[in-house]
């Protein structure tokens, strides 16, 4: 993700919009509609919130039932909010010194080309090529149109009363500040054609935003069996059904216990299959909380659920082979931990087995194979897999710093 801290700092307030697209009672709102489960502004202020901007202005028609549940939420998550429906409760926002991140509606922007746009000083206009497949976004000139994204300077008192009642907020903004003579920043068109930078205009359009996200957060997964076996059931779950991290989180520590007491009960099966389906509530669970730009809050859930598996482990293969399998198993154990801990690329930690990968190898042994042999096979596997992964590491390092 973009390193966009530098500039977060001036930045005193950000300014939504959350109005209709169409006049009248058929108005379709961005705002409201749901990318994946989470409704689209509440996603926005997620996203600007983890990156570091801490007061949020919401432009609105008026004040529905879903805008309050959306703020309500937000603020329980410790996020300033405040809607505004006239231009001059514009006044003080932000700090005479300060400056407005101005965002219009239904646009989304990923966290590299925010950073782009705000790497550099003073306000910033960026914009996109007048083309006609650009049409989605304001018109600025015959070539030139605005991306949906700003950054301006404190405005003084007589300019926010000349904002005619009616308008667009953000639009407004953008014409004093082109009167003004603000910089501006091209975008180059791959770069909308990949989606780094979006205006969603339909319910349509926002479902492929949220198969997108849940794509690029899959990407970023270190666990092979996450990505490629959790993540088609998770993706049903995630896109379709009103599944959050909040509920979802207790759910690991449960399995995780369940796997430990049928550990003492000598269920080796059942042990590791509750086991497996604990380690993917925790996937499952970063998954969520990745898609919706939360914070992790379960500090206590996911170390507790590691250490219930751990346990569980332990006890099933001191069952199965006593003193040697408690060695492997803490062996395994901290290798599995080690692996977590290592910072590589995606693509090199994929080939490294995980939790997930151990717990279903040891399933499958529990029911029909050596369950002994298998433990100290994993240990062995892991440290080969270990030993070329990094060696593939440092080789790519190498290679980066030959001249």
């Amino acid at each position: 993700m973009g390193e966009v801290s530098q500039e977060i700092s001036s930045i005193d307030t950000v300014l939504l919009s959350a109005v209709a697209e169409n006049s009248g009672a058929g108005g379709y709102t961005p705002a409201l509609e749901n990318v994946g489960t989470t409704p689209f502004l509440a996603m926005q202020v997620r996203q600007l919130k983890r990156l570091g901007f801490k007061n949020f202005l919401v432009e609105v028609d008026q004040v529905s039932g879903a805008l309050i549940a959306i703020a309500d939420g937000l603020t329980a998550e410790g996020i300033d909010l405040e809607f505004i429906r006239d231009p001059k409760e514009l006044s003080g926002h932000p700090e005479p010194a300060g400056r407005m991140l101005v965002v219009a509606a239904s646009v989304y922007i990923r966290d590299d080309m925010l950073a782009r746009i705000l790497d550099g000083d003073g306000p910033v206009i960026a914009t996109v090529e007048g083309s006609e497949e650009n049409e989605v976004f304001e018109r600025i000139d015959l070539n030139t149109r605005w991306s949906g994204v700003a950054v301006i300077d404190s405005l003084p008192a007589d300019a926010i009363s000349e904002i005619p009642e009616g308008w667009s907020l953000p639009s407004a903004l953008l014409r004093q500040s082109l009167q003004s003579g603000v910089r501006q920043l091209p975008i180059a068109q791959p770069a909308l054609e990949a989606g780094n930078l979006l205006k969603v205009t339909s319910a349509a359009e926002m479902r492929a935003l949220a198969k997108a996200k849940f794509q690029s957060s899959v990407r970023q997964q270190r666990c092979a069996v996450g990505a490629f076996i959790f993540a088609p059931i998770a993706k049903l779950l995630v896109l379709n059904v009103a599944t959050t991290s909040n509920w979802l989180g207790l759910m690991s520590p449960i399995f995780a216990a369940l796997a430990l007491l049928a550990s003492f009960a000598g269920l080796a099966a059942i042990a590791l299959a509750s086991g497996l389906v604990a380690l993917f509530i925790l996937f499952m669970n970063k998954l969520i909380l990745d898609f919706e730009n939360k914070k992790d809050t379960g500090q206590i859930i996911r170390p507790l659920s590691w250490l219930l598996l751990a346990l569980a482990l332990a006890v099933v293969s001191w069952q199965q082979s006593h003193i040697e399998g408690i060695f492997a198993a803490a062996a395994l154990t901290g290798l599995l931990v080690h692996s977590h801990q290592l910072p590589l690329a995606v693509e090199r930690a994929r080939l490294l087995p995980t939790p997930a990968f151990a717990a279903a190898v040891l399933l499958l042994l529990a029911i029909a194979g050596p369950f002994d042999l298998g433990l100290k096979a994993l240990v062995i596997l892991q440290i080969l897999a270990l030993l070329v992964t990094q060696s593939m590491a440092q080789r790519d390092a190498t290679g980066l710093n030959r001249p």
